[in-house]
């Protein structure tokens, strides 16, 4: 990219999620609410380059189990 700066942005979600019918769905630690409940975890990465916003990478965290 001609030596231009490409900003990464790392962002840890985790949503409540009641049941387990969505795949991936646990009892796990949310840092949003501090602590243990049913839930779904992603990490994503985004690179930022001249205010345009584009996905590097995504992972779903799968409980041990599921």
């Amino acid at each position: 990219m001609n030596g231009q700066a490409i900003t990464v942005i790392i962002d840890e979600t985790g949503n409540r999620k009641k049941g387990e019918k969505t795949d991936s769905v646990a009892k796990q630690h949310l840092g949003s609410v501090e602590k243990v409940d049913n839930a779904i975890v992603s990490v994503n990465a985004y690179g930022v380059y001249h205010n345009m916003t584009f996905p590097l990478m995504v992972k779903v965290f799968k409980p041990e189990g599921s």
